[in-house]
């Protein structure tokens, strides 16, 4: 960036901010205000510091859509993020309207037991690479001891470049209330791992209902009927699992919204949600578009409607500009797929 689009940003940031407010933005990026604070450091130098560390990452659209989604509202920051080429932003008329269509009046306990039972479904998975390092993705149990996540994600095995009884699914890996991170608890995959498999599509070519990218994994113990946290063989709350649902064919409606549990990045896991996230399923219901946030880490995670109905697998973000759109597989193409093949799940 330039000496005044640096200068821009940081006011922009500066006026729409206060401390506590940006140092909750950082800790959604796995940040932390601390980091960049000096002993005699104001609010605004301290945003410089964070607007030249992310820029010298080539993180620096990461750091506007995250500015964006916690102050849209404000539109000076709306204005900043079309000019860098945001053009999922909604036009500064069209908020309100948007959030009216797309939100309702939740039960909000009912609303908060279903998110702390979905949290204890969806894992990380870690695949260690016979060359070094590891690759990660998301997944989530589907039955006792049923993990469904993306096919790109277990390529590594499939290709053998890793081997399947090294694979883990690391559930409960989370932030704490006191700050801390809890390690969680890891389940390996059963020797007979495989339950179904379907490839994604070829770069280039509209995918098929054969071309779902989605792998159905058995885990070595059954954690859905387990009992969650460190001691699963130990009395207690039982795992559980997310039911794919029958006969339900998910309305995608235009700007509709959106919520995504996953690991971006391989950090702990994380809730994105957008009011007005989806835009369009294509003909074949193989894959649908929204805006919903995610990262490297996040292939293979659940999508849900405000309700907490399940309605896609996420797999991917647009291989152009990667704010333009994510896009997920809708969840009733999957069950047909699975039903197709005398699955029964």
């Amino acid at each position: 960036m330039t000496g005044p689009e640096k200068l821009k940003w940081e006011g922009t940031f500066f006026a729409a901010f206060n401390r506590e407010d940006f140092a909750g933005l950082l800790l959604g990026l796995d940040d932390g205000l601390a980091k960049y604070e000096g002993p005699n450091d104001n609010l605004q130098v301290v945003i410089r510091k964070v607007i030249g560390f992310y820029e010298q990452k080539g993180w620096q659209n990461r750091l506007l859509m995250a500015v964006l989604a916690a102050r849209q509202d404000k539109p000076e920051i709306v204005e900043l993020a079309r000019s860098y080429g945001a053009t999922s932003v909604p036009a500064r008329q069209e908020l309100e309207t948007i959030l009216s269509d797309s939100g309702s009046l939740l039960n909000f306990g009912v609303w908060l037991e279903s998110a702390v039972k979905i949290q204890r479904a969806v894992c990380r998975i870690e695949i260690p690479l016979k060359t070094g390092g590891t690759a990660f993705g998301t997944g989530f149990l589907v039955g006792p001891d049923m993990v469904i996540t993306n096919h790109h994600v277990i390529k590594p095995v499939l290709e053998a470049e890793a081997v399947a009884n090294a694979v883990i699914c690391r559930f409960d890996y989370r932030v704490m209330n006191d700050g801390g991170v809890s390690a969680g608890i890891v389940y390996q995959l059963a020797p007979e791992w495989r339950v179904s498999l379907s490839p994604n599509n070829r770069a280039g070519r509209e995918p098929t209902t054969d071309e779902l990218d989605y792998a159905v994994l058995r885990l070595s113990r059954p954690a859905g009927t387990l009992s969650a946290g460190d001691k699963p063989d130990a009395p207690g709350t039982q795992r559980g699992w997310i039911t794919l649902p029958q006969d339900f064919e998910p309305p995608f409606g235009k700007d509709s919204p959106l919520f995504i549990v996953q690991h971006p990045q391989a950090s702990p896991i994380k809730l994105a949600l957008k009011t007005n996230s989806v835009l369009a399923v294509n003909d074949t219901r193989t894959r649908v578009r929204h805006r919903t946030d995610t990262d490297r880490g996040s292939s293979g995670s659940p999508c849900f409607d405000q309700d907490w109905k399940l309605v896609a697998l996420h797999h991917s973000g647009d291989p152009n500009f990667a704010y333009v759109y994510n896009e997920g597989i809708p969840v009733d193409t999957i069950v047909t797929s699975l039903k197709n093949q005398g699955i029964p799940i």
